[in-house]
Formats: structure tokens, sequence, C-alpha cells
């Protein structure tokens, strides 16, 4: 039985690293057709990276739009190859790196499904996301976003394990490194509290607020008030193209309907339009009350499956932080292309039918981004309405499963 057990993972060992060599493969393919739309950003990633290996202190010495820890897969690349290294080298040992977050997010994926189906049945999830991993090549390798994506499915299958100190810590790293994985923390909350579990609660939040304070603050020391930089960037940005509300602006334009135009600034294109500035004062709003919503339907549904007779189950506790994902996606002035990667591993946990949507909004995000993006500047109808088509897609798939889990008494 060892054996056979050490042959299983040299096998797993083998496809996963022939995945992620095909994947590497493709995204070199991609990469001379779109370099184009990276360069921007791999950038800005390398210039970050040579000034904090010269030793200037981000945030004090030079401003920065990402949290601090995101300053680690942006600087490791740089810090391998020594400085003075050609900028093409750098892309590749960006992407790279990134091969190695994708496996290991690839493992937490089957470790999650492991948890409610068979061994052979969760392998389907892997390859789940492995398709999609491949429909993203022109874009996924050239973004970090890998990086904090592994830590926010890392603290769920630890979650789902029992650990919420190693979550906590997992989770509040993911914080440090891109903010959004702050969603989780009520619905992650909501999971141990309705099982019982006040004290693995508490833990759990303080472990997640411990890990982000440790982490940043070296940072705020050094940096003092500057430190908060980077919010107040985010805090200072427009209405951004791709955008659920900048999409329904842009149609609306497009059919006659109000006037718009398009600025580019904050290293982003955003949209300008008399109602612009209103829609942005509605949306925080907007994102609490969906966002409270959803980890309530979380604490009852949680609570109706204890009540009777099982434990919560870990396929619900994935569809409930995968809504409260869409809904702060959906709700926020900004939608960059490099979010769909915050979904890939709860797409990649859902039943078939809701699989199914996330895949074909993943395509559409990729057929704007890179390759339609000039045709989406000039508000060409067509990729206006793929645009509009991508972001209902995404409220469509957050209705479904929260039709699904729906709280119900004798819930099955």
């Amino acid at each position: 039985m060892g054996f056979a057990k050490g042959k299983s993972w040299w096998v797993s060992a083998g496809v996963a690293g022939g995945a992620a060599a095909a994947w590497i493969g493709l995204a070199i393919a991609c990469f001379p057709r779109v370099s184009g739309s990276h360069a921007q950003d791999l950038s800005l990633y390398r210039r970050a990276a040579q000034r904090v290996l010269a030793g200037q202190i981000p945030y004090r010495d030079f401003g920065i739009e990402y949290p601090p820890l995101a300053l680690l897969p942006i600087t490791l690349p740089e810090w391998v190859l020594g400085r003075g290294a050609p900028t093409a080298r750098y892309a590749l040992a960006f992407l790279l790196l990134n091969a190695v977050w994708s496996v290991a997010l690839g493992a937490c994926i089957w470790a999650a499904a492991r948890r409610w189906v068979s061994a052979e049945r969760s392998l389907a999830a892997a390859g789940m996301y492995a398709l999609l991993a491949f429909v993203g090549a022109p874009l996924f390798p050239w973004r970090f976003d890998l990086f904090p994506t592994l830590l926010s499915a890392l603290s769920l299958v630890l979650v789902m394990k029992g650990r919420p100190a190693a979550a906590g810590i997992s989770l509040g790293a993911g914080v440090a490194a891109k903010l959004y994985p702050i969603v989780f923390l009520p619905i992650f909350v909501a999971w141990y509290l309705a099982r019982g579990e006040r004290g693995r609660a508490l833990r759990f939040m303080v472990c997640t607020f411990a890990a982000t304070t440790l982490i940043c603050a070296p940072f705020v020391w050094a940096a003092r008030a500057d430190f908060l930089s980077f919010l107040r960037y985010h805090q200072l940005r427009g209405l951004q193209i791709e955008s659920a509300s900048a999409g329904l602006l842009m149609l609306g334009h497009t059919l006659g309907v109000g006037g718009v135009s398009i600025v580019e600034n904050f290293g982003a294109i955003h949209l300008l339009s008399p109602t612009s500035a209103g829609v942005i004062r509605w949306l925080l709003p907007a994102f609490v009350a969906g966002w409270s919503a959803v980890a309530f339907l979380a604490f009852s549904r949680f609570r109706n499956e204890r009540s009777s007779g099982r434990a919560a189950s870990d396929q619900t506790l994935a569809g409930y932080a995968l809504v409260a994902l869409l809904v702060f996606m959906l709700t926020n002035k900004v939608l960059s292309p490099q979010y769909v990667i915050w979904l890939l591993p709860f797409i990649a946990l859902l039943p078939a039918p809701e699989y199914a949507l996330g895949l074909a909004a993943t395509v559409l995000t990729i057929v704007i981004f890179p390759y339609g993006y000039d045709r989406l500047l000039r508000m060409e109808m067509p990729v206006v309405l793929l645009l509009n088509a991508r972001n209902l897609l995404w409220a469509v798939l957050a209705a479904t499963i929260l039709w699904r889990l729906r709280p119900r008494h004798g819930c099955r």
C-alpha cells in the first residue's frame, strides 16, 4: 500500500508538472501578440522590485498601488535574476513563479474538493481549474494575482480542515497582498458561529488581523502616514471602463442615451460622464448591503444544515465565499481583467452547470482583454455588448448559487 501511495504521488506530481509546462508554453506562445497589453504592468512590477532591491522603502521613498506583501511575487523574480538582467528574463522568471503558484493553487482545489467527493472525482475539479488556467493563458501569467488567490484558497482549505489559526494567518497574508480577501472574513466567521465554535471563530479573527498587522507593521513604522498612500490612490480612482456600472453607461451611450468619454489615469482607463460621480457614491452602500445580505444568508444556511442533523457542508462554504467575492466585484468601481483570477479556485469547485457560467465569463474576459481592448476603448457596440454579457454572467452565477444554497428548514 505504501508503494501504491508513493507511486500515486509521483504520478500526480508528473501530471501537475506536465500541465504547468504546457501552460508555460502556451503563455509564451501567446505573449508576442499580447505583450503590448502587459508591458505597463510588468514594467510597474519591475521598477518596484528594482527600487526595493536598491534599498528604498516602499510608500516612503516611492509610491506603489499595492499592499506590502504584493512585493514578494513582484520582487522575487528580480532578486533571483540579479540586477541588470534583460526585461525579457524578468518576464520569463515572473511567468515561472506564477506557474509555481498555479500548481499550488491546483493542489488546494484538489484538497478542497476531496472533502466532499472521492479522490478520483476531486481530480475533475483540478482539471476544471486547469481548463480555466489554459483559457486565461494570454492574461493570468502576467499578473501577480495568482499569489493572493493561492493564499485565499489555502485559507478556505484550512477552514474546512478545522485549523482556524492557520486559516486566519493565510487570510491575513492574502489581505496584506491584495486587500480583497477580507470579503471572505464574515463568511468564514459565520461558518464557525453556525457550528457553535465561538472559540475557533475568535481565534480565526485574531490570527487574520494579527497576520495583516505584523506584515504591514514594518512599512507603517518606516513610512508613517505615507503608508496609506496606496489606499488614497484607489480612493481617487474613477469608474474603470470594465466595471459593471461603466459597462451599463457605455451601453447607454452606444444606444444614444447619455454621453460618456474615456480618460487614462491611475494606470488604467476610466469612464467620464455626467452621472459617473453619482454612480460611484452609491457603489459602497450597495456593496455593504449586498455583502451583509450574503453573510446573513450564509449564516442562516449553515445553521439550517446544522439543525437538520448534519454539519454545514464544505461545498456550501465555498459557494457562499464565491458569492461574496462576486458581490464585491460587481459593486466595485474597478473590475480589472485580472480580477477573474481571484475567482478561479471557487469556480472550479462548482457543480457543472454553474461552472459552465464561470467558464463562459472567463472566456469573454479574455476576448475583451487583451484581444478586444482597443475596440472597447472605441466603444464599439459588439465589444460593449460582450462586456455587459460578461458582467451579466457573473451576476447570474451569483444568483444561481444563492438560489441553490438558499436557507431552508430540513435542507439536504
